[in-house]
């Protein structure tokens, strides 16, 4: 009876070992399948929309209806498909656009949307229009409604004044998904059919631009974009895709090492869990290899029979591994991988589960075998020894109690009373480095959203006067210098310019008197401009232009020669990235952009800084209202979509810092519960002695602290250094100017926190050792 009793309690032990394992295994797999989907999102969502490779902003040079037959012959052009703004009233709101269609080439062969509710507009249609997912997110309109839209007439960019165009009613019979919700217009894009402009384009004020499909992909764009210099206007702006990607690719690149690094400590998990089980299992036949070594078994015929009793377990975690990943994989991608997937939902990702399965039967049979081999060996197990130095002079000089707990944390015994330390010791190491690398980390995004100038943005809120005239600014300058809550006030002028045959959106910014320190742009390397011959260039720039600090470039219409001092960052802007520009001198500005030539090309921009304590949202809205009259909108702080997508990764670093704190504590409460367990006979020898059960406990709460201790020593010092790599290769990335983060109070946080976790560990174990009777332990014995 009491055989088959154990061979029942043997095979429920390879169930339970097979279900842990396989869950275990089948969650890393989800994981690193999701940090695949997740780098591929957005090039699956391009391939699924047939996506554009560059824009053409003809409208920025003020070029409204472009002859496009020149560059459309172009070798390196696959398809040029036309686009365009409409301005009117949306609702009755002034100073709405929409985008459209101009002959269905774009939206229908050319980045064709993804329909996620409704329908496609009809091509024909001059009242239908769909909407994407950041319009309807944002609830400025959804699938269904009627918008009343008046369009401008063709001439009131310059005239102002009520709209004079067509007045039409459109409906949302769509919501849709595109790349450029994420790469271009990512506060909302509402589109029009090509029925429309078909109907009431002749007179509406419309301004074509173009999406450009190339035939080599990304590596033509710089030979597009000479001639786009030549075909079509000189200094046209042009949006390379593939380069402003990043808005969303660096999310991405952190999202997926995120997962990678959530696959590695779930397997780390399984290793210092699921490994101690199997191999106290797998350790089980080496109690009677002496008996079985006498009767003629040799060590390699042995470890076959434990790694052969471990074949079924091994099986069962392969199926449940599989399972496992399969279901698990409807949670991944996450964040913004999640919103830009085009399709969701339950996958499997043949690559990485048959390379799991593979490391799955390795680790598992492999580990066996190994545990099997050296259980198995033919010398006598020696009896575990205390070593001289550190261990030796905490037994000499610390209290009987402190002394034991202190070396049971790090001497692991041997044969039946063997312990595994070393599983509770690395657990110890990496959850504390977890956390510190994560609160470094957190520390470094918290600072760069609470400091978007850290990303370029070198002012509050931005003004656009209704009289752009440099020589009438200065009552509204006066008017927004007295408000209270205003630091500074200066006037910033962008325009697009030729540089070598680039389109480079160049900005200076015009100081006024007040304001410490003046408003400025951000300076990442080098210096400001402060001379004639003098500019700075934005990181991409400098290296479209294969330039750098020193170098010299010319610019502008006439041409005038500028020596780079310096790299800068710009503030965000739809048609080109923050790390893209030109920053010149007012003097260079206004000879390369003259008055006489600078109409709907160049905007100009009356921009405040607050004070510090100030909310930046009430702050603008108060003073646009105070000085209404005077500006044509106002808008405020706007932040890089780099740098506000990093949002949406601020909970993967703590669910991993949240892994690896379980993890610890895991295996710290498991090596503390069999401490009590395998060295029940020590402890019942030092109650036998005198020690008394207070003095049992401390034992328990000595071994806690020892390995919390180690912990704190390692994993503070390696967490910094991991969180501070970590966030470099972040702010690199973005780009933004680094900043070394460290969070010291939370850092020091870590050091009570994780001594006092691991004193809660240890009082169950310690009542546990203190109930133990010495007569029963040792007559057992």
């Amino acid at each position: 009876m009491w055989a088959r009793a154990d061979v029942r309690h043997r095979w429920r032990s390879l169930v339970a070992l097979g279900l842990l394992a396989g869950v275990t295994a089948g969650l890393a797999f989800a994981a690193s399948a999701g940090a695949r989907r997740t780098s591929t999102a957005l090039d699956r969502l391009r391939a699924r929309t047939n996506a554009s490779d560059a824009v053409v902003f003809t409208s920025q040079v003020g070029d409204i209806l472009p002859d496009w037959t020149r560059l459309r012959a172009r070798p390196e052009i696959e398809t040029l498909a036309r686009w365009a703004l409409v301005f009117g009233e949306i609702g009755g709101d002034p100073g709405g656009v929409l985008f459209a269609s101009v002959d269905g080439t774009w939206t229908g062969d050319v980045d064709r949307p993804l329909v996620v509710k409704g329908r496609m507009f009809d091509p024909k249609a001059s009242d239908e229009l769909v909407i994407d997912e950041n319009t309807e997110r944002a609830g400025i309109a959804h699938l269904g409604d009627v918008v009343p839209f008046h369009a401008y007439g063709p001439t009131q960019q310059e005239n102002g004044g009520p709209p004079t165009g067509p007045r039409t009613s459109l409906r949302v019979v769509g919501v849709v998904r595109n790349v450029a919700q994420f790469v271009f217009v990512t506060d909302g894009q509402a589109i029009l059919s090509p029925g429309y402009l078909a109907r009431y384009g002749a007179g509406a004020e419309v301004l074509e631009n173009a999406y450009i499909q190339l035939r080599g992909g990304a590596a033509d764009v710089a030979e597009l974009q000479r001639h786009v210099n030549t075909d079509v206007a000189p200094g046209t702006p042009l949006l390379d895709e593939h380069a402003v990607a990043r808005r969303v690719t660096t999310t991405l690149d952190v999202e997926s090492t995120a997962l990678l690094l959530l696959a590695a400590v779930v397997v780390l998990a399984g290793v210092v869990l699921v490994g101690q089980a199997l191999g106290r299992s797998a350790a089980v036949i080496g109690d009677d290899a002496p008996a079985l070594r006498a009767i003629g078994m040799t060590r390699a015929q042995l470890t076959g029979a434990a790694v052969r009793a471990h074949l079924p377990a091994a099986g069962m975690a392969a199926v449940v591994a599989l399972v496992t990943a399969f279901l698990a994989s409807a949670w991944f991608p996450l964040g913004l991988g999640a919103r830009i997937d085009p399709v969701r939902g339950m996958h499997a990702d043949w690559f990485v589960l048959g390379l799991g399965e593979v490391a799955l039967a390795a680790l598992a049979l492999g580990g066996t075998a190994l545990v099997a081999w050296v259980a198995c060996r033919s010398r006598a197990l020696r009896v575990g020894s205390i070593r001289p130095g550190a261990f030796a002079w905490v037994r000499r000089t610390a209290p009987v109690a402190i002394g034991l707990g202190t070396t049971m944390a790090f001497h692991r015994g041997s044969g039946r009373r063997r312990v595994p330390t070393g599983p509770a010791l690395v657990g110890a190491v990496f959850g504390v480095l977890g956390v510190v690398a994560t609160m470094t980390i957190n520390h470094g995004l918290t600072d760069a959203l609470g400091h978007p100038e850290r990303a370029g943005v070198a002012w509050d809120a931005a003004l656009r006067p209704v009289d752009a005239n440099l020589a009438h600014l200065g009552p509204l300058i006066d008017r927004a210098r007295t408000d209270h809550d205003v630091a500074a006030v200066a006037v910033a002028d962008r325009v697009a310019v030729d540089v070598a045959g680039v389109g480079v959106p160049a900005l200076t910014v015009r100081p006024s008197r007040g304001g410490n320190p003046p408003i400025q742009l951000v300076t990442i390397a080098g210096r400001a401009p402060q001379r004639a011959d003098e500019a700075a260039v934005g990181p991409a720039t400098a290296q479209q232009l294969h330039v750098g600090i020193g170098d010299t470039i010319v610019v502008g219409r006439p041409p005038q020669r500028v020596r780079i001092v310096g790299k800068a960052l710009f503030p965000s802007e739809v048609h080109s990235a923050f790390d893209e520009g030109a920053w010149l001198t007012p003097q260079t500005l206004d000879a390369v952009a003259p008055p006489s030539t600078a109409g709907v090309e160049l905007e100009r921009l009356v921009v405040v800084r607050f004070r510090a304590t100030v909310d930046v949202g009430a702050a603008t809205r108060r003073l646009s209202k105070r000085i209404d009259p005077a500006i044509a909108s106002g808008e405020g702080r706007q932040v890089p979509v780099e740098l506000s997508n990093l949002r949406n990764v601020r909970r993967l670093p703590s669910l991993l810092a949240g892994f690896l704190a379980l993890l610890a504590v895991a295996a710290l409460g498991h090596v503390l519960a069999t401490s009590v367990r395998r060295r029940r006979r020590e402890f019942a020898v030092l109650r036998a002695l005198g020690i008394s059960g207070r003095g049992v406990r401390l034992i328990l709460f000595a071994q806690g602290s020892a390995v919390a201790a180690t912990g704190i020593l390692l994993g503070v010092p390696l967490g910094l250094a991991v969180g501070r790599t970590g966030w470099q290769a972040v702010a690199d990335q973005v780009p933004l100017r680094y900043v070394s983060p460290f969070e010291l109070l939370a850092v020091a946080a870590v050091v009570p926190v994780a001594i006092a976790a691991a004193n809660v560990l240890a009082i169950w174990p310690g009542r546990r050792a203190a109930k133990l009777q010495p007569s029963e332990v040792l007559r057992s014995e």
